[in-house]
């Protein structure tokens, strides 16, 4: 077993007043805060964006006040971005030096990586990937705190706060997780894989027990660990289950949320069972994953994030359910034209979200109903023979006239795309003549398929909002 190190580093804090930086590129005309207004707009029923201003800001990290607003990080100032219902923008730009220009042509560049914002110790904190520092915003004086990190592959990626008060973050290229109390004194862990860990983000239990997530590298499996905060000792849980490039994780429902940042699918282990279950994603056309980003849970609500789909998804795991939304109107048809929606963050009344080359903040309504229900008839548990087959039936509702598509996606790989599990019919456009009208379908598990429990996941679309059921088949010899 690999030894455990504890370091002790002590911590640079100081403080500045935003004073702003020279730079060849001054996205905020040279001022340390910018106010402006911004106006909604409406990209599909449950969806509103806000654009915010040229050139781009790179928004990425999100973070949801009590009272509703939302603070993101900018990559392009880099600062922080404060969001007020009202469409009032506020931007506070970090008073550092950073490289400026990305080319002649002078489009301003992202100088720095954001990718977690919280609300700690009364200021807004996010990481400098570029300072190698922490940066914590006080928007009541304009001042600013830093605690910097010791290291050359200092990376602060995943910060959350702790039972014990203590900013804790993940240092993604430098193998360990750091621990900030309230008067600022930093105490950094080495992990147990040593440069083979690449820690991505931590979440707390309760006072003694908390999770994180290692993406793995240099031939090392990514995995989830568990630690006690007190006496920090990681243990690797669930060790049965290919984890593929897990980012993020969320306690509820029961157990432990893991997105697969390499795969089409999300992953559920539960701690009563110790037993891990999977959760597809709908499939797209253009490319073979989905490659969910980062989990949140409000209840028995799942909100996640679909880097290449494009899409803020939502497991409900009462009902075992599914919906997604497009955050375009229109629909990508590659990789080269999704916004990358990359972080997000739950608010009051669904989920706010960064587009990172869309230089907008968007939010999902999570009150809308789409003008598309769908339910399953009978049972979502099936017992199949290899080779054998059966017949469920979809119910559809509310969406009469409107042409919709029929498609399945499981759990045999990574991709989720099917291949020994087999849905028929699948045509490839639906319209319902009446409401509610139901769908026959025909399930069949093909011979060669090795026995064992996977989930089934029937989609359809209008384009714009995806409905899901998901069922749970047992395969047997």
């Amino acid at each position: 077993m690999a030894v455990l190190l504890v370091l002790v580093v002590s911590s640079s804090v100081g403080y500045f007043l935003l004073q702003g930086s020279p730079s060849d590129c001054s996205p905020l005309g040279g001022k340390a805060i910018l106010r402006s207004r911004l106006t909604p707009q409406k990209t599909g029923g449950a969806v509103t964006t806000y654009t915010l201003p040229s050139p781009d800001r790179f928004p990425n990290g999100v973070a949801v006040a009590a009272d509703g607003s939302v603070w993101f990080g900018e990559q392009g100032v880099p600062g922080l971005g404060h969001l007020y219902s009202n469409g009032t923008l506020v931007e506070y730009a970090w008073p550092f030096n950073y490289p400026g220009r990305s080319s002649p042509s002078q489009t301003c560049a992202e100088k720095t990586a954001i990718w977690t914002v919280v609300l700690w110790n009364g200021r807004v904190w996010a990481g400098d990937e570029t300072g190698s520092q922490l940066v914590g915003l006080d928007p009541a004086t304009g001042s600013v705190k830093m605690i910097k990190v010791n290291g050359t592959e200092v990376f602060p990626y995943g910060l959350t706060t702790g039972p014990d008060g203590a900013l804790w973050f993940t240092e993604l290229f430098a193998s360990k997780i750091g621990r900030v109390d309230t008067a600022g004194n930093l105490v950094e862990y080495s992990l147990p894989n040593g440069k083979s860990s690449v820690p991505a983000e931590i979440a707390f239990a309760n006072s003694t027990r908390g999770y994180y997530v290692d993406v793995g590298g240099a031939g090392q499996a990514g995995g989830l660990y568990q630690f006690d905060p007190q006496k920090f000792a990681p243990v690797r849980v669930g060790a049965n289950m290919t984890l593929y490039a897990p980012n993020s994780l969320a306690l509820g429902t029961g157990g432990v949320w893991v997105s697969q940042h390499e795969a089409a699918s999300l992953v559920f282990y539960d701690l009563a069972t110790k037993a891990w279950t999977t959760y597809p994603t709908s499939t797209v056309n253009y490319v073979d994953t989905t490659l969910p980003y980062f989990v949140r849970v409000n209840g028995s609500k799942v909100w996640f994030n679909e880097h290449y789909a494009d899409r803020i998804a939502m497991i409900d795991f009462a009902t075992q359910s599914l919906t997604e939304y497009s955050i375009q109107s229109r629909r990508p048809a590659s990789v080269g034209q999704i916004t990358n929606s990359l972080t997000f963050a739950l608010g009051r009344d669904g989920a706010w979200f960064a587009e990172y080359t869309g230089n907008t903040i968007g939010f999902v309504d999570a009150s809308f109903k789409p003008a598309l229900s769908l339910s399953l008839a009978g049972s979502n548990n099936l017992r199949l023979a290899t080779g054998g087959k059966t017949d469920v039936t979809l119910t559809l509702a509310d969406a009469t006239g409107a042409r919709l598509t029929l498609q399945a996606a499981d759990s045999e790989n990574f991709t989720s795309i099917p291949r020994l599990i087999r849905v028929t019919p699948t045509p490839a456009n639906l319209t319902l003549s009446k409401s509610p009208q139901p769908l026959p379908l025909t399930i069949q598990v093909d011979s060669n398929t090795i026995p064992g429990e996977y989930t089934l996941l029937l989609t359809v679309s209008d384009g714009q909002v995806y409905r899901s059921v998901y069922i749970k088949v047992q395969v047997v010899p």
